[in-house]
């Protein structure tokens, strides 16, 4: 988590995009949009309106 929270802190706080790509569907909570593959075809781009902090739960 301290990893996500530096690249948190970074797309934050800069002009910066971070993109993250995991199999871990729980690291979603914390992106500002979500955009998910399917046999390398995107599938679906959700934005979320409330993306967590890293150390919130919710």
């Amino acid at each position: 988590m301290k990893i996500l929270g530096i690249l948190q802190n970074i797309a934050n706080t800069t002009d910066t995009a971070v993109v993250m790509v995991t199999h871990n569907p729980e690291f979603e909570r914390y992106g500002n949009r979500i955009i998910r593959l399917k046999d390398g075809e995107i599938e679906s781009i959700n934005d979320n309106e409330q993306p967590l902090l890293v150390g919130e739960t919710g």
